[in-house]
């Protein structure tokens, strides 16, 4: 962008991060960042080069079945509750894709993290996540992974 001095003095960055920094390697941590003096100031990172793989991600992505997707992800969640014997989580609302077990020693997350499989802890609970790329055999691997897991200890 070219801007007048005018301009330059009364325009306000909204969108500004590290790359609009004084000095750019100075403002990648923060907390505390100093604007370029120049129009850079007005700079987003330089990203365009994912820019390509987005509009087709994005296109795929608005192509997709809500409905069909949700299920598939649900699904999986219910299956890894019923080969943990667990219950199924958010029924009321028609499943949920993201489903937590108590964990308060990380125990099931280093099982998992192990096995080379991710996942999260979150105040003192597991948390897995199903998405569209996720299939049956990931359920498996969880659970499989989790199968010498009690639960019930790391919770306590």
């Amino acid at each position: 962008m070219t801007l007048s001095d005018t301009a330059l003095g009364r325009l306000r960055p909204v969108q500004a991060g590290w790359y609009a920094g004084q000095d750019v390697w100075s403002s990648c941590y923060g907390p505390a960042m100093r604007l370029a003096d120049d129009a850079r100031r007005f700079d987003v990172s330089p990203a365009w080069q994912a820019w390509p793989g987005a509009v087709a991600a994005l296109r795929h992505a608005a192509a997709l079945d809500a409905h069909s997707t949700w299920r598939h992800a649900t699904g999986l969640a219910d299956r890894l509750c019923d080969a943990l014997g667990a219950p199924r989580q958010g029924q009321r609302s028609g499943g949920q894709a993201i489903i937590t077990f108590p964990d308060a020693d990380g125990t099931g997350l280093r099982a998992l993290t192990a096995a080379g499989l991710t996942a999260s802890g979150r105040a003192g609970r597991l948390r897995i996540a199903f998405h569209l790329w996720n299939d049956e055999d990931d359920v498996g691997a969880v659970a499989a992974a989790l199968a010498g897991v009690d639960r019930g200890a790391s919770s306590r």
